[in-house]
């Protein structure tokens, strides 16, 4: 039982960040409140264009579409078909993740361990709460902190440099820097929050448990 204890501790965090980030990637509402934030619209002759063309990017990061038009150039085409294979990387390792912790809550429901589970969820809750919090907190202190985390990022996860465009590119003018900073605060607030529940919830349960003994 143990066992199952440590890994739901281990695998709690990746899987709501990694939850997190597929409920933001493939969301176009907050594509479309991030262009508006950021003035977006405003580099293209209109907003009908601008929200066309990340609906296209959308269904072509999540779906079978293809990137069709001049919109994008050839390099922006082979730096996206790149994001799409990280994206699909990143499906693999969420729903990995997510069989390991489902899985070790099932082991502790069936063994009816149900104050060791409750004790796993609100550790678990915790340590993904601190984990995000000290990331956060390096990461986003200073802007020059978030810009060497995007170079980082990239080298790492790329294997060539098509991601280095020139900021006159559409891709670029769509998804500058700020938006990547703001994604990540985003994904980070979504986990916090869903850490909170956990924990609010597993103590409150727990409370009541007691009580009822």
């Amino acid at each position: 039982m143990k066992v199952a204890h440590y890994l739901f501790i281990i695998f709690l965090t990746p899987t709501l960040i990694l939850l997190n980030f597929h409920l933001l990637v493939f969301n176009g509402s907050y594509y479309k409140s991030e262009f508006k934030k950021l003035n977006i619209y405003e580099n293209f002759t209109s907003k009908e264009e601008v929200d066309i063309q990340a609906t296209k990017l959308i269904k072509y990061l999540c779906c079978d579409s293809n990137l069709e038009g001049d919109f994008y150039s050839e390099r922006e085409k082979l730096h996206l078909a790149d994001v799409k294979n990280l994206i699909r990387l990143t499906t693999i390792q969420f729903l990995l993740t997510l069989s390991i912790t489902l899985a070790t809550l099932l082991v502790l429901i069936i063994n009816k361990k149900t104050r060791l589970l409750l004790f796993s969820l609100r550790w678990a809750s915790l340590v993904c709460i601190l984990a995000i919090f000290t990331l956060w907190l390096s990461a986003f202190i200073k802007i020059e902190n978030f810009q060497k985390s995007f170079i980082t990022f990239h080298e790492v996860a790329f294997e060539n440099d098509l991601w280095q465009m020139s900021p006159q590119s559409n891709l670029i003018k769509l998804f500058p820097e700020q938006f990547f900073a703001d994604f990540a605060n985003r994904i980070a607030l979504q986990t916090i929050i869903m850490s909170i529940v956990i924990f609010s919830g597993s103590y409150l349960i727990k409370r009541n448990v007691t009580k009822s003994n």
